[in-house]
């Protein structure tokens, strides 16, 4: 390979920042922490919603309602999907899979 060719290819990639992961792992407990927060959040509004529908059932009981409230509930189908329920700590990188295929065995 030519010096001009080198030249070239040196040109376009940079040099690394630092010669350390420290500021990825920094950014990632910073992102840890933030979603964290966001869960105890949505674990609180969640048990406010609970106490509001539980409010809203016993004012329909008091009113004479007695059909079934359950019954009564739009349903959906929801899938949730947990790398750290499905896959061991060791191998979640593993579980980044496309929808319908397969981890790689442990």
């Amino acid at each position: 390979m030519d010096t001009s060719c080198q030249n070239t290819i040196s040109g376009l990639l940079r040099p690394p920042r630092t010669e350390t992961v420290e500021h990825t792992i920094t950014g990632l407990l910073a992102k840890r922490a933030d979603l964290f927060n966001e869960a105890e959040r949505i674990r609180d509004r969640l048990a406010e919603i609970k106490n509001d529908i539980g409010a809203l059932d016993r004012t329909l009981n008091v009113l004479g309602y007695a059909g079934d409230l359950d019954a009564a509930m739009p349903r959906q189908k929801r899938e949730v999907s947990s790398a750290k329920a499905s896959c061991p700590a060791r191998s979640v990188a593993n579980c980044a899979t496309p929808k319908g295929s397969y981890p790689a065995a442990i």
